[in-house]
């Protein structure tokens, strides 16, 4: 195969992903938990992510709350209702995946519209 051809098809290939931007990292109340708020470049989904304090990874495969865009600019607001418990108001946007608890069911999470 021509490596031009392969080369061509990993340019494709990134050019395709969401590339994500943080918006903001909020720790728990305990310190133990961190939120990762993310916005995608290209689909305007935002990402959420809640991690260990020390894992600083959060990406659209992996993200445990997916909100997408309906017409206008997503507008979400996620914060601590608790040590062991995220909020998420939603005022416009669609929720395509969201997790009811994460970290071995040590955190929930709970969506309000």
């Amino acid at each position: 195969m021509d490596i031009r051809l392969l080369l061509v098809g990993a340019v494709l290939t990134l050019g395709a992903c969401d590339r994500i931007d943080p918006l903001s990292v909020t720790e728990s109340p305990n310190g133990l938990y961190v939120i990762h708020d993310s916005l995608g470049t290209r689909t305007e989904r935002r990402f959420i992510c809640i991690r260990p304090k020390k894992d600083p990874s959060c990406s659209p495969s992996d993200a445990d709350v997916i909100i997408a865009s309906v017409g206008q600019a997503v507008e979400a607001n996620a914060v601590w209702d608790k040590n062991s418990q995220v909020l998420i108001r939603l005022s416009s946007g669609k929720v395509e995946r969201a997790a009811r608890t994460v970290l071995n069911g040590n955190v929930s999470i709970r969506i309000e519209k």
